[in-house]
């Protein structure tokens, strides 16, 4: 009787205790061995490794693997407890089954990363139905960013291939060398065709006239005959 009585106060002092008060407890708690024959060793992250990014809400599965590293199979009703950080909507404990030496688990939470962009971890322990903890504290340590607006990209994208052709034709204009009188007489070979079938055989005086015009046969024509 007089142990339950205890461990109500027990209860009862750590609801009072403020969260960073709680938190400080367990961190000297965790400093001392354990001193069990119950043995647990962290394998590894199967998900979500430290740092991993997501968005606000946005709901995951935090996967620990870890080994029984003792001589004794886990306890019957052994769980595994948040001790301290951010829960992310986690489940306060979830039961862990009974592994035997030797064998590995795979133990999984659904979160929940929360809706403020940040960083946010939460901090894990296996105990036992007494109680006790064991094995390495746990962690899961996440960056929650709001998603890049893809209409924003898209209106970027759009504006660099519209100013692309354009940089390239001033580029193009700035170092284009300046053409011939052979050249230009190719520019304008169709239309000195069409001059020297109808009698204007003065390919330079047509040359200047079509670039003064632009190509523009009426005001070339109207040109020649003003001068003739």
């Amino acid at each position: 009787g007089r142990r339950v009585l205890q461990q109500v106060q027990y209860s009862h002092n750590v609801q009072l205790m403020s969260t960073s008060d709680y938190f400080e407890t367990i961190k000297i708690e965790e400093t001392k061995q354990d001193v069990g024959p119950v043995v647990a060793v962290f394998e590894g992250d199967v998900t979500c490794p430290d740092g991993s990014v997501l968005a606000p809400g946005e709901a995951f599965d935090k996967v620990w693997k870890l080994r029984n590293g003792g001589p004794n199979k886990w306890p019957i009703g052994a769980v595994l407890s948040c001790v301290g950080g951010d829960k992310m909507q986690a489940p306060e404990s979830v039961l862990i089954p009974s592994v035997l030496p030797g064998k590995s688990i795979d133990v999984s939470l659904r979160m929940i990363a929360p809706l403020k962009p940040g960083r946010y971890t939460g901090y894990w322990r296996l105990s036992t139905p007494d109680g006790n903890r064991f094995g390495q504290r746990l962690w899961v340590d996440i960056n929650v960013m709001e998603p890049e607006e893809p209409a924003t990209s898209a209106v970027e994208t759009k504006e660099v291939c519209f100013e692309a052709p354009a940089a390239a034709a001033m580029a193009a204009e700035s170092v284009a060398p300046t053409p011939s009188s052979h050249d230009e007489e190719d520019v304008w070979i169709n239309e000195l065709q069409v001059l020297a079938d109808m009698g204007f055989t003065d390919k330079m005086r047509n040359v200047t006239l079509l670039t003064q015009h632009n190509g523009d046969m009426e005001g070339v024509i109207t040109g020649l005959l003003s001068s003739t």
